[in-house]
């Protein structure tokens, strides 16, 4: 059985990681709908 840490370092780094994930994402949706419109 795997345990979440208890090390707060842990915690502050994946959520740096999770936060960068979204921004990434949004910035995929963005580049997507723009290149959608440009074939349109």
């Amino acid at each position: 059985v795997i345990h979440p840490s208890k090390d707060p370092k842990v915690k502050k780094y994946h959520d740096a990681k999770y936060c960068i994930f979204h921004e990434l994402y949004e910035q995929q949706v963005s580049h997507r709908s723009i290149m959608a419109e440009a074939l349109s």
